[in-house]
């Protein structure tokens, strides 16, 4: 599903009952807080968020066992580097 260049500033929380989708944009938005509802999504492969606002994102998106790609660059996130250490030892592609 693509949502990018909308102008986006949250998720609406039923986001999270789409739980066989396996592709997710979200790019290009005003996205400033993590969405939650988004580690419900355990079908979930790639998850785009670049170019939002996001300053960190919570740990329970580690959890998301299914997710292959994950794209954060663009974002004005603390810690970096510990976000990419642990993503690539899920095996997870990052591009931040």
């Amino acid at each position: 599903m693509s949502l990018d260049d909308n102008q986006l500033e949250i998720i609406p929380e039923t986001i999270g009952n789409l739980n066989l989708l396996q592709f997710l944009d979200l790019g290009g938005n005003k996205i400033s807080t993590f969405p939650e509802q988004l580690t419900k999504l355990t079908n979930l492969d790639n998850l785009g968020l670049r170019s939002n606002l996001l300053e960190r994102i919570p740990e329970s998106i580690y959890s998301l066992r299914s997710l292959k790609l994950i794209s954060l660059q663009g974002n004005p996130l603390e810690n970096t580097l510990k976000i990419k250490e642990i993503f690539t030892n899920l095996g997870v592609k990052i591009r931040i």
